[in-house]
């Protein structure tokens, strides 16, 4: 049963959350400092590593080597956070450096590019899977959700449960695939003609929301023409999914006002990575959905925003907006719904400061009470 408490996994694991107990006292876990001898051989198969101490200079070899000028920092996306500040101050303050990397960016960088691109912000999943369960189409494409993320996969279950369509994208013949209704099976490294082509059927069949993309995107129209030159029978040859296929994801696109298109590792990392997501997120854009509304907490933009002439135009042409805050401000004054709230001094919580330091605040005087809204 789901544990309501959990509401992202429900309680479940994934493969690495079952095993990762195991680490703790593994016979093979570090226990000591360890300096390599490169007197022995560098930093080569020959080199031999020697037990050290945790005393200043012993464990770093600074003791017998110059230290270096120029340092850098490579993290793990798996840091805990405070872990992760204390690096960052570390490389900063000790180090004198603000050369930081970390390895998520490696595996996004495509993803990232290509949002910084379309939207201007890099930005993961930007709502609960738990939504995957209330689209009517839902397109995997290189992501292989059943043996990554088990957890989540069984959303694929639920939301085909109420008559959704679950559609996968992979060279490979996958877990996932054969829990989807439609599976195009591409040539490695051909998803990008793959996206064009896509793009070319829906703009053949007129599915295209020529207002929406007028008044809310730039430069569709290159965008329109690149996939003009991707028709149904050439993607066939260069991608080896065969054209009814495609015609059927894209009635099935076309037909719907709920679609949500996502790409993962697969479709990213290759040489054509940002250029595969770009062309996937225009699939997105030329055919929307018939809400695009907004919700707004806790933010005046009209009055906060540089340019907010053009921010009130384009709040004008939401079909809703929703604000909630504490006073009517210039931007509740426009909402079609506004949700009165407690703010920070009367709540508990955390807030994160400008270093990234995350405080705790307690409240503990009266009880307040705001159209129905109660502060601790």
């Amino acid at each position: 049963m789901p544990w309501p408490e959990f509401p992202v996994n429900e309680g479940a694991l994934c493969r690495k959350g079952w095993i990762a107990v195991g680490l703790r006292g593994n016979r093979a876990r570090l226990t000591t400092p360890l300096v390599r001898d490169r007197a022995t051989g560098g930093c080569g198969p020959r080199s031999r590593t020697r037990r050290s101490t945790w005393s200043p200079g012993s464990s770093t070899g600074c003791g017998t080597r110059p230290a270096p000028t120029r340092s850098g920092c490579s993290v793990a996306g798996g840091l805990t956070n405070e872990k992760a500040y204390q690096l960052a101050k570390f490389a900063r303050v000790a180090l004198g450096t603000s050369q930081i990397d970390y390895n998520g960016r490696w595996c996004m960088s495509s993803a990232a590019s290509a949002a910084n691109q379309a939207f201007g912000v890099d930005r993961g999943l930007p709502f609960p899977l738990a939504d995957l369960e209330q689209t009517d189409v839902l397109v995997l494409v290189g992501s292989n959700l059943a043996e990554t993320m088990p957890p989540a996969a069984r959303h694929l279950d639920r939301l085909r449960e109420q008559g959704g369509k679950v559609v996968v994208i992979d060279p490979r013949y996958t877990a996932t695939a054969e829990r989807a209704d439609l599976f195009l099976q591409p040539v490695p490294g051909t998803d990008l003609p793959l996206a064009l082509g896509l793009l070319h059927l829906l703009d053949a069949a007129g599915a295209v929301d020529e207002e929406y993309v007028a008044a809310r995107t730039t430069g569709f129209d290159a965008v329109r023409r690149t996939a003009a030159a991707w028709w149904p029978e050439r993607v066939e040859r260069v991608s080896g999914v065969p054209t009814s296929e495609l015609r059927v994801l894209a009635g099935l696109l076309a037909g719907t006002d709920r679609a949500i298109v996502l790409t993962a590792r697969g479709a990213e990392q290759h040489s054509q990575g940002t250029a595969t997501v770009l062309s996937w997120v225009s699939v997105a854009l030329g055919t929307p959905d018939g809400a695009r509304a907004l919700l707004v907490f806790g933010s005046n933009i009209v009055v906060s925003a540089p340019n907010a002439t053009h921010v009130r135009e384009r709040l004008e042409s939401l079909d809703l907006l929703v604000v909630a805050d504490i006073v009517m401000s210039d931007i509740a004054a426009m909402a079609d719904v506004v949700l009165p709230v407690t703010q920070w001094s009367e709540e508990t919580g955390t807030m994160t400061n400008l270093e990234g330091r995350v405080s705790c605040a307690s409240v503990r005087s009266r009880r307040l009470t705001v159209s129905g809204v109660t502060s601790a």
